[in-house]
């Protein structure tokens, strides 16, 4: 599982992507750009180790 953070749709929404190249948009309601960026990069240092171990197991399958 890889995760990315973007507002290109006209919203805030975190992208999961599979090694199997399936994507799954996931909303997030913040408005403000500046909070989005923190949200994101919070996230991101928190799950990281929990991101990496997703798509290592699915690189498996």
């Amino acid at each position: 599982m890889t995760v990315r953070y973007d507002c290109s749709h006209g919203f805030f929404h975190r992208d999961i992507l599979t090694p199997k190249g399936e994507t799954t948009k996931q909303a997030i309601p913040i408005q403000n750009l500046k909070d989005a960026l923190t949200y994101a990069e919070q996230d991101i240092k928190d799950r990281w180790e929990w991101y990496k171990e997703k798509f290592k197991k699915g690189m498996k399958k």
